[in-house]
């Protein structure tokens, strides 16, 4: 992730936005302080319902956002945030989207403005498990 994240911001230099969605407030912190380990000289924070900083906010002084997903989706429903305004999106745990979860709901966000058409750039995506197999697909075929 931390090479995808480099390469991502490399690409877009200044423009370079990378949102890191977690599930669950620990999570934020954790790998916050992962990236900041091993991402030098972006500027890397992570914010939770629990922070005093909005995510719009932070978006405009930071290269590397670590947030809860429903932060997301919140400031996606209300227009205070826009996928075309980001350049990476890494979904951690990217198996919990399914249903309707929050991040379910974030890509079908993602989905409308793609095949809505037009000159928007959309950010990338990336999903990361380290539970291959969850949910129906237990069984090879």
């Amino acid at each position: 992730a931390c090479m995808i994240i480099s390469a991502n911001l490399k690409r877009h230099g200044l423009k370079g936005k990378v949102l890191f969605l977690v599930t669950k407030v620990p999570l934020a912190n954790q790998q916050c302080e992962e990236l900041k380990r091993h991402i030098k000289g972006a500027r890397i924070i992570s914010v939770t319902g629990e922070s005093r900083h909005t995510l719009s906010a932070v978006l405009s002084t930071h290269e590397i956002v670590v947030c809860t997903a429903e932060l997301l989706k919140n400031d996606l429903h209300t227009g205070n945030v826009l996928l075309e305004d980001i350049s990476l999106i890494v979904f951690d745990e990217c198996h919990h989207c399914k249903g309707q979860s929050t991040y379910s709901f974030i890509m079908t966000e993602y989905l409308k403005r793609k095949f809505k058409g037009g000159e928007i750039q959309l950010p990338q995506i990336v999903g990361l498990t380290a539970s291959p197999g969850a949910g129906d697909s237990r069984k090879p075929n």
